[in-house]
């Protein structure tokens, strides 16, 4: 049995909160949908990790998990949902829109995170069927609730659009389902239930920004409300996952894990390369192409079930398929919004920088030295690095961009400092 470090509650809860608030304000400002999910889901899964003090191959599946379950709520429509709250007539079905969307989001990033926890210690045949059945169910209940609207938080007269927050609500509910017949649900349910609850009052609560913009415009100009609509999500739903790993600390620990005798040790870092890239870039153009309604539930189950098998390719598709899709979105920005290259320039630049990226995190595992810390640190500064270079392309007024920028930096300067002289446990 492992000891937990000794971390107070505090910690547990502040810093999962304020790294979960600047990835949720990265997602939006430099990836959106599910993709731009990942980057919150991976540093929430990194920092966890960390606070626990949990082994190299456990804190490589808790990472990949949280970067795709964090992901997958990415997939829900709420730009309209919000619209609702700035409208009086329609304020209290918009709050409550948001509420149900972003308890669902937790609901689902929390259950697949508490998958990643407890996912050595049984057969990874049970994961593949959980997976399958997260899929079959978000499809099932897209079908019968989502398709014909009977429960719809988006506007049905003007564009409206497709909602699938019933489909991940009931996908997940299989996952927990079949989990609980293996009797392994403990874990995934508890997290899956703090995530919701932080989910719910993070993304709800934070929808009142919105309603207090509007009534303050157009003093507040350079105030940019839906980017504390974000934050506050970020920082409630991070806390509360943070706090559900503070209570079960000593659990996560105490049960042994199988050795994992296909880790990937053996494996070159060519070879490790080659199937990143191969595996990053169908997940980036089939999530980018197809216009199925939940592409990402395919792409991110595929990545889990692949990731299980060898803990090096679990590395990279928790940080190297983050990383290209937040360097898809740059690549985009230059070349559709700042006329600058083409989509062919654009590629090149997200193959050759994930390329490099990749080689990084390939010969930091093949080391074998400590991977949390650094992991966390590369992610969260490259994301704002990236930030930076969209801020200072970005046409004026951009003086709410500005803020945002600081805050960034602030949060960023904040997690470093902190994390500056710990020793990563693995």
């Amino acid at each position: 049995m492992n000891t937990p470090p000794n971390h107070k509650l505090w910690a547990y809860c502040l810093w999962p909160a304020v790294a979960m608030s600047l990835g949720w304000g990265l997602r939006g400002f430099i990836g959106g949908g599910p993709l731009g999910a990942m980057i919150p889901g991976a540093m929430i899964g990194l920092l966890l990790c960390f606070l626990l003090g949990l082994d190299k191959n456990t804190s490589a599946l808790v990472a990949v998990f949280a970067t795709v379950g964090v992901g997958f709520g990415g997939q829900m429509t709420y730009g309209q949902t919000i619209g609702f709250v700035v409208r009086p007539e329609a304020f209290g079905w918009g709050v409550l829109g948001l509420t149900v969307k972003g308890g669902v989001w937790g609901f689902i990033g929390g259950a697949v995170i508490g998958l990643g926890f407890i996912q050595r210690q049984f057969p990874r045949r049970h994961t593949v069927t959980g997976l399958v059945l997260l899929l079959l169910g978000t499809l099932v209940g897209w079908k019968l609730i989502n398709e014909p609207k009977l429960i719809y938080f988006s506007d049905p007269l003007v564009k409206p659009r497709a909602e699938i927050w019933a489909g991940l609500l009931i996908g997940t509910i299989f996952l927990l389902t079949h989990l609980a017949s293996q009797r392994h649900a403990k874990i995934p349910l508890h997290f899956a239930l703090w995530g919701a609850l932080g989910g719910a009052i993070g993304f709800g609560g934070g929808g009142l920004w919105m309603w207090l913009g509007k009534a303050l415009s157009p003093d507040l100009r350079w105030v940019s409300w839906w980017k504390l609509m974000e934050f506050t999500f970020g920082f409630c739903f991070g806390l509360a996952l943070g706090y559900a790993a503070w209570l079960r600390r000593n659990v996560l620990l105490a049960t042994p894990a199988e050795p994992d005798s296909k880790s990937g040790r053996s494996q070159s870092i060519g070879w490790v390369l080659l199937i990143t890239v191969l595996v990053g870039f169908a997940a980036l153009w089939l999530e980018t192409n197809l216009t199925i309604n939940s592409t990402f539930t395919f792409v991110g189950v595929g990545l889990l079930i692949i990731s299980i098998y060898s803990e090096r390719l679990a590395w990279q598709a928790a940080l190297t398929v983050t990383y290209s899709a937040f360097a898809l979105d740059l690549a985009e920005y230059f070349y559709k919004e700042r006329k600058m290259g083409d989509a062919f320039t654009g590629w090149v630049f997200v193959f050759t920088s994930s390329l490099a990226f990749g080689y990084l995190v390939a010969k930091r595992v093949r080391s074998g030295e400590p991977m949390v810390k650094w992991a966390f640190l590369l992610v969260m500064w490259t994301a704002v690095l990236v930030s930076v270079a969209k801020t200072l392309m970005h046409p004026p007024p951009f003086e709410s961009f500005g803020l945002v920028q600081g805050i960034f930096f602030l949060d960023t300067i904040l997690l470093a400092v902190w994390l500056r002289g710990k020793k990563s446990p693995a």
